[in-house]
């Protein structure tokens, strides 16, 4: 009975106590600081004497109390009592001066150990430590002695800040031994027992793009009783905002707002912005709600189920008592949304697995629904999408569209924008241009994004070397094949060669993708230079290399041709522009073989320049021209192409995606040495039909017998017959566009949007300075 008898007794000591501390907490938030402070004071055992300061600019009170109970404000235990917005700019002062932000008792925090160095930082503490090093240099001089200014640091004092609601709580310690945690958790104890800090609730959820794939990094705001509250995704699309006196109701619910913002942002830097052609601000999309139980503060956000039966070309939508309003057409989000994911697996590749710096002009803006074609502006760092090409089930998605212009940026970052092509070559010009400076630059784009697809676990983007609608890159196709227009798919796949596992016709090389980007991020003048870098760096493969270089017809050809134009070689359509070659323009001539036009490696001809007799010294994904074929309007988008070696040696039998665009179906074609057979199938169960088939030797004759410039190499009925099946999904462009092959225009457009700039507004003088005076800081 005796145990009972003390738990009774322990219980009415609690409950005793509780009562006392409701009777003495005070209910003005300035009284419960002093409160707090007092009973801190006294754990530690320094004088209870709390000290306040205070200022006309300065909407709050400052109290403090220190280790000498004097009215000064030296290191000891404060609390500003302000506004939130000040707290939490108190703590952005803290990190500009160079203290590191993290968390405290799951609260936005600065936590800085005693003696921790500060060798990167703004505000005060930046301006007193470059005259620090600046003296310090100076005095090296006199004394004859090399000082590093880099090595000259400051030492910060044990610190620890937090924020919370209208409080923000500073400890600050000058102690070798130092006690800042135990200060500020004792602290925190006292402010927990006088309920200073209400209990928070958190929205959080799951942002995924409508297609099972989550959006990582992306911004979020909760927006509630006036004020936002910004957090961010996670990589795996999880995000949690702590919002501050949200108390569920059933009879009066606060309305809670959330909007997610196509804007990019990890480890404090903004990388990209999706924006609409003609906006400013990147897209977004708000749910509005009701917040009755607590279970209402779960909100995940799907681009496709939660918009589920939505009209379309309308902004506003309910759906399930949610709210829901978008900066754009909501239908559109079907597709933006993968739009925003491809770009960020991009980013991730390039700072994760290739550990580049891309911060040039950063953030990138990818302007979506234009009229101007898909490209990226090295001059402004800016992606373009056209309208057009802008479908969930485009062909180009990812590879030729989001990796390959980021790939883009990711170079001309490391050359801060400039280009190596010379003047009056033209982008994907190939063959014909004067060097392989241009096609390197589109060839690199079109290997690092097979790169990305190769790291992915999206088996929609296996195998990596089909590279989007243009089949498989492991074939060998030729600089100055399909009159000169392959010469970047020969690059793309030179360098895919050097890196993929796979040993055939002389390719035993595998390099990691680590060890290439040193070579391939390092601007060099032509594609010749990097060859001869790879044979430096890498002489045990030397002879294997040179085979890939052979291989892909990048070799000087010595054999003269005809001297007349024929109808497999390029040339420049400008005497008049008329898509057919006239007399008198400038035109390639391919050597000849017996009688044959063709070009043909020799042995002691020089590798690694792709070029002609004509032009001894040059050094060196855009569609084929006219490799289509003309459909007329079909109600099936997309097409099965499945590509048969009639000598298994030659290559592994493989089938990918093409479409039809404006009555015309793209068809690659292979290199045209490989024997082989085309056949194009719908790929549909609304509809059957018959196939299309077509030998490599046959495609040659129709390409170079149709007159250039028609558009088309053959016509083929497919004599579609329903099934009575309604299983394809519909193909649908944003604002009900139609595709088009027209949208590639290159890396060198004039970026038609100047970027905005955003203004951060000053933070009042008083807390700036209060923030900076807590800094504990020694040299």
């Amino acid at each position: 009975m005796k145990p009972a008898k003390t738990s009774a007794v322990l219980t009415i000591i609690l409950i005793l106590t509780a009562f006392t501390l409701a009777q003495e907490t005070p209910s003005d938030p300035k009284e419960k600081a002093k409160l707090a402070l007092t009973r801190t004071a006294k754990d530690m055992g320094w004088p209870a004497q709390v000290f306040t300061s205070s200022d006309a600019e300065y909407r709050g009170k400052t109290f403090g109390v220190n280790m000498y109970g004097q009215e000064a404000e030296v290191d000891g235990a404060f609390i500003a009592v302000v506004t939130e917005e000040q707290a939490r700019s108190g703590l952005d002062v803290l990190e500009e001066n160079g203290l590191r932000r993290t968390t405290f008792q799951g609260y936005d925090a600065i936590i800085m150990s005693e003696g921790e160095k500060i060798c990167d930082a703004g505000g005060t503490v930046g301006f007193v430590l470059k005259w620090v090093r600046m003296i310090a240099v100076y005095i090296g001089q006199i004394l004859e002695t090399n000082v590093n200014e880099n090595d000259i640091c400051l030492e910060s004092h044990g610190t620890v800040a937090w924020t919370c609601g209208e409080y923000l709580f500073i400890v600050s310690s000058p102690d070798e031994d130092d006690n800042s945690i135990h200060i500020a958790q004792t602290l925190f104890k006292h402010a927990d027992e006088l309920k200073l800090c209400e209990p928070q609730l958190n929205v959080s959820g799951v942002v995924t793009d409508g297609h099972n794939h989550p959006m990582p990094y992306m911004k979020v705001t909760a927006t509630f009783d006036g004020k936002d509250y910004t957090g961010f995704t996670d990589e795996d699309g999880k995000y949690a905002i702590n919002i501050p006196k949200i108390y569920p109701n059933e009879k009066d619910p606060p309305e809670l707002k959330v909007t997610f913002t196509y804007h990019y942002e990890r480890d404090g830097k903004n990388y990209f912005r999706v924006i609409e052609r003609g906006d400013r601000n990147p897209l977004d999309l708000e749910m509005k709600f009701k917040v009755k139980k607590d279970a209402d503060l779960v909100k995940n956000m799907d681009f496709d189920a939660n918009l589920k039966g939505v009209a379309a070309n309308t902004l506003t939508f309910t759906k399930d008592d949610v709210e829901y309003k978008g900066s754009s057409h909501l239908t559109n989000y079907y597709h933006t949304a993968p739009i925003y994911r491809h770009t960020a697996e991009a980013v991730d590749f390039t700072i994760v697995i290739l550990q580049a710096d891309v911060d040039y002009k950063l953030p990138v803006d990818v302007l979506i629904f234009g009229d101007d074609g898909t490209w990226y502006s090295r001059s402004s760092a800016t992606i373009g999408i056209d309208l057009k090409d802008s479908a969930y089930g485009s062909t180009n998605r990812p590879k030729n569209r989001e990796y390959h212009e980021f790939a883009h940026h990711l170079m001309f970052s490391q050359w801060k924008g400039e280009t190596i092509r010379i003047a009056n070559d033209t982008n994907h010009g190939g063959y014909i241009n004067s060097n392989t400076a241009d096609s390197y630059t589109e060839g690199f784009a079109e290997f690092m994004a097979m790169v990305i697809s190769d790291y992915s676990n999206d088996p929609e983007l296996q195998p990596p070397e089909i590279y989007a609608s243009f089949g498989s890159l492991e074939n060998n196709l030729k600089a100055w094949g399909w009159r000169g227009n392959a010469e970047e798919l020969a690059v793309a796949g030179i360098l895919w060669d050097f890196y993929d596992k796979n040993a055939d016709d002389g390719d035993t090389v595998e390099i990691p993708i680590r060890s290439m980007w040193k070579i391939l991020k390092v601007k060099r003048p032509t594609f010749y230079d990097y060859y001869l870098e790879f044979k430096k760096e890498y002489p045990q493969h030397s002879a294997s290399i040179d085979q890939i270089m052979i291989n892909h017809g990048f070799f000087a050809d010595k054999n003269e041709g005809n001297k007349k134009r024929d109808p497999v070689e390029p040339y420049f359509d400008n005497n008049p522009k008329n898509s057919r070659y006239d007399v008198g323009e400038y035109f390639v001539d391919y050597g000849l073989v017996g009688n044959v036009t063709r070009m043909e490696y020799d042995k002691g001809e020089e590798i690694g320049k792709a070029t002609n007799y004509q032009r001894p010294k040059r050094t060196m994904a855009q569609y084929i021209p006219d490799a289509f074929i003309k459909v007329g309007d079909t109600p099936v988008r997309l097409y099965t192409v499945s590509v048969h070696y009639n000598n298994p040696w030659k290559g592994k039998d493989y089938s990918y995606t093409t479409e039809v665009r404006e009555g015309l179906l793209y068809l690659h074609p292979l290199p045209e040495d490989v024997d082989a057979t085309i056949t194009v199938t719908p790929k549909s169960q609304d509809y059957s039909g018959q196939s299309y088939t077509i030998k490599t030797e046959q495609y040659l004759q129709k390409y170079y017998s149709t007159p250039q410039g028609t558009g088309y190499m053959d016509v083929h009925d497919f004599k579609l017959t329903p099934t009575g099946k309604q299983a394809d999904p519909p193909y649908l462009l944003p604002n009900n566009a139609e595709p088009s092959w027209n949208v590639e225009a290159g890396y060198d457009m004039p970026d038609p949007m100047q970027k905005g700039c955003c203004c951060i507004p000053a933070l009042p003088l008083l807390l700036a300075g209060l923030a900076a005076g807590l800094i504990g800081v020694k040299i």
